[in-house]
């Protein structure tokens, strides 16, 4: 007892005795920069969280105070989060504070750089990307932003899952040729088209740039507004190391399900319809099947009798359906809908990231996995994504910072064979047939149907893989001079497998009331189908920036280069007469063989300059000039020069607008106008092609091959000419409700059409010019209210409307037709759209 009491004592008086050296106060030193673009931050308030005591950084976002190791500084500036950082070791604390969403502070990234809300001229539209993609169980970006930016379009053709959706903005075609009004879709500056590769987990901010003069100076490939992406990368700063996980299980269920009218109301309707064609019709037939009025009666006693029993799949004759006077008639009713799918649908998210810093180095590695069924009960199709993204940055030298990043992407879908085309898959025979159409079986075999087709098909398996990396620096050549140089090579390939065969089922849709059971489909499906893609991706970006401030007088210069090349190759194999539909290969079938292949390239080249003035924070002026040229024109008209301006008035700065004061904390006022050149007018427009065919004359056992004549091609086509009147106003409201509305028009001049119309002797058709003209007048509206209560709970409430009127305003052609479309007069295209997002989140719950 003695010993212990002794070294109890001991280390009472050890502890005595160290622990004023645990608890020493040291001065720490530091530096606050805003986390986008770097720039010190003036007025930040530290406080440490222990002795309470204060102070703020000065204008280079310096700051000195006394803090023990182990205890806490916050970090505190209004608009932007609130950040800790633990003292430890080394003197020196850097920090990197971020901007709240829709605050005036907040720094917002565009075209080569990023700018103050507060400064923007020009449409811009920002996503929160942890309230709008991280709050909500999305499956690829594409779909986490419907909805979210007004005047962004996103449509899928089907609900299959791992599908891309079509992304528009501010309209669905914008010309007749190219793809439509689809946004150019950059990734730390460079194009990804397909978001569903990339992890929403990996993503630090979101902007789209809608209007010319934001998004002239990305050049041809941005006619139709630029999505711009920034992952995320390591950041240099405090010494730390951290691993987070996060994940996410979700089940979802169809929300709008086509909607088939009963049995006998659907066929009653059906002759009614045949009766105004033909009075005297008393019978008709489709695919088959037979309706009358005593196979309506018979339906209607079938419901009576048996309706919402469980009879099984059997169908029996007489019951369900007979044949009358050589005729087929069907009287039970269905749901294909209930047999064909699913009432909800599982998927997992999960995430891991590793990052890490000192002073000099930041790097983060983020792994990311998604998981996700889909809706068919029967060879259910699924999809899978595996990511693996990595990020650093280095101060290698007082002059350079070093930067890399690497996407490795990996998708794989699996889905049913299609008996049918692309087009017409099952989905759309589901709900095209009526519901008394036979989804059972007779004598225990099925009937023909979509269903029976999915039953019998085996699996086609899709995976798309990508690689990226990405190497470049900032040089600091002079106080507010940098000059940034990146290149990225990214490679993209695509393998599909399909193992067609056959269907064997009761067979009806000859007619004459025959039911025959065996093969139905055409032996064409009956093959193996091998289908690639690769692409290849050189992008060289350099620009320089210059900052110079003069009082009341911000200057901001950016000038540079960009240089892209795109190379893709595909090829297409088939072969029939399969030996074994489970191995699906082509060299494991005996019959006739398909072969076919695509290559090509292109290139562009561009050379752009923007000068930014701001006098006193609310008179603004951005003027933009961009140099293009691109391998899809003729050489005699391969360059174009494209020039953008752009203003703003902060008219709540002036000082007769105090009154408004604090209702109105800010307004305003900005408009813009520019052109942007499109390229995306069709492959080989200004060459003479000499198309091959096969000729129809059989010499021996060859049907010969021959040339088509090569057709004209004008000698002044030339580029396409976007250009852009924008007019719109930012209003904050109480400092808790943001409005923002917009007004443009776009007008699609020089737009490449069928020129006039030429004589028949002529022996071709007449060439494409610079004929035609489109436009597209439309208007946004965004509001949002946001408030953050005493207890942490956050409440977000956006509301977008959006509306656009597209119209062809010029068309030469003397026979007023385009394709299958209407004369140029009436063709028109008009949307409304809105979305109403509400999000509450609680720090202290997790409330989402």
């Amino acid at each position: 007892m003695r010993k212990f009491t002794c070294f109890t004592l001991s280390f009472i008086w050890l502890l005595l005795v160290s622990s004023p050296s645990w608890a020493q106060s040291h001065l720490i030193s530091g530096r606050v920069l805003a986390d986008i673009d770097a720039t010190p931050m003036k007025g930040v308030t530290i406080t440490n969280d222990v002795t309470k005591n204060r102070t703020q950084t000065d204008e280079n976002g310096n700051f000195t105070i006394e803090a023990a190791r182990g205890q806490r500084l916050v970090f505190t500036y209004v608009g932007f989060t609130t950040q800790d950082a633990v003292v430890g070791s080394e003197p020196t604390i850097s920090v990197r504070l971020v901007a709240m969403a829709g605050t005036l502070d907040e720094v917002v990234v565009v075209g080569y750089g990023t700018q103050k809300r507060a400064n923007l001229t020009g449409a811009v539209s920002t996503v929160n990307v942890d309230k709008t993609l991280g709050s909500r169980p999305i499956t690829d970006v594409a779909r986490g932003l419907q909805g979210a930016v007004p005047g962004l379009t996103i449509t899928t053709p089907s609900g299959d899952i791992g599908t891309n959706p079509a992304i528009r903005l501010r309209g669905i075609s914008g010309s007749l040729n190219g793809p439509g009004a689809q946004p150019l879709i950059l990734v730390d500056n460079v194009e990804l088209p397909d978001l569903r590769m990339i992890n929403p987990d990996d993503i630090e901010s979101i902007s789209v740039l809608k209007d010319a003069a934001s998004a002239s100076i990305y050049g041809t490939r941005g006619a139709w507004g630029v999505i711009l992406i920034t992952t995320k990368t390591g950041k240099k700063g405090v010494e730390r190391n951290r691993i987070s996980y996060s994940n996410n299980f979700a089940w979802s269920r169809p929300t709008v399900v086509p909607e088939v009218a009963s049995g006998a109301e659907g066929a009653a309707m059906a002759l009614s319809a045949m009766r105004r064609t033909n009075p005297n019709t008393t019978v008709f037939g489709a695919v088959g099947y037979n309706i009358d009025s005593i196979a309506i009666d018979k339906m209607r006693e079938w419901q009576s009798k048996y309706g919402g029993q469980n009879l099984g799949d059997e169908m029996e004759m007489g019951r369900d359906f007979e044949i009358r006077n050589g005729r087929l008639f069907f009287y039970r009713t269905w749901d294909p809908n209930k047999m064909y799918m699913r009432d909800w649908t599982p998927q997992q998210n999960h995430n891991l990231t590793f990052s890490g810093s000192t002073a000099k180095t930041g790097y983060t590695i983020g792994l990311g996995y998604l998981g996700q069924k889909g809706v068919l009960k029967v060879n259910p199709d699924e999809f899978e994504r595996f990511n693996v993204s990595l990020g650093v940055t280095s101060s290698v030298t007082n002059w350079l910072d070093a930067r890399t990043k690497v996407i490795l992407s990996r998708a794989t879908r699996l889905r049913p064979y299609y008996f049918s085309s692309e087009t017409y898959d099952p989905w759309y025979y589901l709900s095209r047939w009526p519901s008394f159409y036979p989804y059972g079986t007779y004598q225990g075999k099925p009937f023909r149907s979509a269903l029976t087709e999915v039953q019998q098909a085996s699996v086609t398996p899709e995976q798309n893989t990508l690689g990226r990396i990405q190497i470049g620096g900032t040089f600091k050549i002079a106080k507010g001079l940098t000059v940034d140089a990146d290149y990225t090579y990214a490679n993209n390939n695509g393998h599909e497998q399909q193992s067609g065969g056959s269907v064997s089922a009761w067979d009806f849709w000859s007619g004459g009331g025959q039911l025959t059971y065996g093969k139905y489909t055409s032996p064409t499906f009956d093959r193996a189908i091998y289908i690639s893609d690769w692409n290849e991706r050189n992008t060289v970006k350099a620009f320089a920036t210059y900052n110079k401030d003069l009082g009341d007088h911000d200057f901001k210069f950016i000038a540079g280069t960009d240089v892209e090349a795109y190379l893709y190759r595909s090829q297409r194999s088939e072969r029939r007469g399969l030996l074994n539909p489970e191995m699906a290969q082509p060299n494991l079938a005996a019959g006739d063989q398909f072969v076919g292949s695509s290559a090509g390239h292109w290139a562009t080249l561009g050379y752009f300059g923007r000068i930014n003035y701001a006098f006193k924070n609310k008179l603004l002026l951005e003027v933009n000039g961009r140099y293009d040229g691109s391998s899809f024109f003729p050489t005699t008209n391969r360059w174009a020069f494209f020039p953008s301006v752009s203003a703003g008035y902060t008219i709540t700065q002036e000082k007769f607008m105090d009154f408004a004061k604090p209702v109105l904390t800010s307004l305003k006022f900005r408009g813009s106008y520019g052109s942007i050149g499109n390229q995306a007018v069709g492959g080989n427009r200004f060459l003479r092609v000499m198309n091959t065919s096969l000729s129809g004359w059989v010499i021996g056992n060859t049907n010969m091959l021959t040339v088509g004549t090569p057709g004209l091609v004008s000698p002044d086509l030339s580029w396409e000419r976007v250009t852009t009147l924008d007019f719109g106003a930012d209003a904050r409201l109480i400092k808790n409700l943001g409005v923002t509305f917009d007004w443009y028009k776009r007008t699609t001049s020089d737009m490449i059409t069928s020129g006039a119309t030429v004589p028949t002797s002529l022996g071709t058709g007449a060439p494409v010019q610079n004929y035609g003209e489109m436009q597209t007048t439309g208007w946004e509206l965004a509001i949002d209210w946001n408030h953050r209560f005493n207890n942490g709970l956050n409440f977000n409430v956006t509301g977008l409307l959006s509306d656009f009127q597209e119209k062809i305003t010029r068309f030469a052609n003397t026979t007023k037709l385009i394709s299958s479309k209407k004369p140029p007069q009436i063709i028109d295209y008009e949307a409304v759209s809105y979305n109403i997002l509400l999000l509450i989140t609680n720090p202290g719950f997790g409330l989402m």
